[in-house]
């Protein structure tokens, strides 16, 4: 008669291995994926190519003149954000604020980009 295999229980070293692993996600995670420093200015470009550099540390409210109107960008306590945009779909406003380098919105059918620059630039997954 077969005698019936039993399963081993889960050993020290299974748990070091499971430990390791998570320790490694964990620091991986903070790494790569963790918010960019604070910026320092924004760039705001309209559809014909003009840039404007504006520092992050003076609090104003911009209105930016594109094809379809007027998108309004406001600046405060060193983030960003789009407040309004004539656009039908609203995705720059729902952005929300922006903070780290390297963040990113743009109303493309009024054609206008803010983005942000200066201290410690992190990437997520869209590079260009």
């Amino acid at each position: 008669m077969m005698q019936a295999r039993t399963r081993n229980p889960i050993t020290t070293g299974d748990f070091v291995i499971v430990a390791a692993a998570l320790l490694l996600l964990g620091w991986l995670y903070a790494q790569h994926w963790g918010g960019g420093g604070a910026a320092e200015f924004a760039l705001v470009v309209d559809g014909s190519g003009q840039e404007m550099r504006i520092p992050l540390s003076v609090n104003r409210t911009l209105e930016i003149e594109g094809p379809l109107g007027v998108s309004v960008v406001e600046i405060d306590e060193g983030a960003a954000r789009f407040v309004s945009s004539p656009c039908s779909n609203q995705y720059c406003v729902h952005n929300g604020w922006l903070r780290a380098g390297g963040a990113l919105a743009a109303c493309l059918p009024n054609r206008i980009v803010l983005a942000l620059a200066g201290g410690d630039e992190h990437w997520d997954s869209i590079n260009f």
